[in-house]
């Protein structure tokens, strides 16, 4: 009986993923597959979780990089993702605490934040 409970779960996480297309549930997908061919055999539910659990996760970290990688790649950015890196003018001091600043960009106004860095000082050597 676990056999169909797996089954319609990789069912249910390929539909899922079809229908959004957004590399969430795929990796789930296969550790579903992978404990419904160990429940057809007659595993212990156990280790068929066990083995769903370590399929997704193997999937998800070494082929998720792969995939983000070659999938969508001609995804244009916008918004805000297009405008890092470029140079804006500062219209209103910035101060990070109390939430104030602003910036022109492209002949748009944007709240602005500071990107503070905290860097060690050299320590000299004698």
């Amino acid at each position: 009986m676990t056999a169909i409970y797996w089954l319609i779960a990789f069912v249910v996480l390929i539909g899922i993923e079809a229908a959004t297309m957004a590399l969430t549930t795929s990796w789930f997908a296969g550790g579903a597959l992978a404990a419904f061919l160990l429940a057809l055999f007659g595993v212990s539910v156990q280790v068929q979780l066990a083995v769903f659990v370590i399929v997704s996760f193997v999937l998800l970290f070494f082929t998720r990089p792969f995939a983000l990688k070659y999938v969508n790649r001609k995804t244009v950015k916008t918004n805000t993702e297009s405008l890092i890196g470029k140079e804006a003018r500062v219209t209103e001091e910035i101060n990070n605490p109390q939430e104030k600043g602003a910036a022109v960009l492209n002949g748009q106004e944007w709240t602005a934040r500071a990107l503070v860095r905290f860097i060690r000082p050299e320590r000299s050597w004698r």
